[in-house]
């Protein structure tokens, strides 16, 4: 049985509070040059108990993929934040440089690709902190029968796993 974990690197696993802080304008919206500048992701910080969650969901035999929809050219630094940050994954896929399309229609695609790519999956589990990006993701593999459960939250769904996991080894 093949379990995978599809998760969202940025407001699931880092806080990017203080770099988006740093790219806002004065009249309140992003500049997205400076948010996205490589030497400003060290910036951001692990959210409370990701690590442990992570490694929690590894150990319930998940196969972990990061999706972001950070571009390409951030790879080298968000690899090096997460090696900071002790987060395990078995695979990154991240945006192509240009690529501005919408992040619901990227990561969904992203997803689906992913999948053909593999022999077989039977259980899905995607956290995504943007509720359009989960709803997209969730359709998309309902019209393929995918097993699947999103959610916002790691720390949420990781404990849901886990007493179900407790629940199976009772019976």
């Amino acid at each position: 049985m093949t379990k995978l974990a599809i998760i969202d690197i940025d407001g699931v696993i880092f806080d990017v509070s203080a770099r988006r802080q740093r790219a806002t304008k004065p009249d309140g919206t992003l500049d997205w040059k400076i948010f996205l500048d490589p030497s400003l992701i060290m910036l951001d910080i692990p959210v409370d108990g990701v690590t442990q969650a992570i490694s929690h969901l590894m150990q319930l035999g998940y196969q972990l993929v990061l999706l972001t929809g950070r571009p390409e050219k951030l790879r080298q630094a968000t690899i090096a934040g997460l090696i900071d940050a002790d987060i395990q994954w078995h695979y990154l896929l991240m945006r192509k440089d240009g690529d501005y399309r919408p992040s619901p229609i990227l990561k969904t695609e992203e997803v689906l690709k992913y999948l053909d790519a593999q022999p077989a999956v039977d259980e899905v589990l995607v956290v995504d902190d943007q509720s359009e990006n989960l709803a997209a993701i969730q359709a998309a593999l309902d019209a393929r029968e995918v097993a699947c459960l999103c959610c916002t939250h790691l720390g949420f769904v990781v404990s849901l796993l886990s007493e179900a996991a407790e629940k199976e080894q009772k019976v």
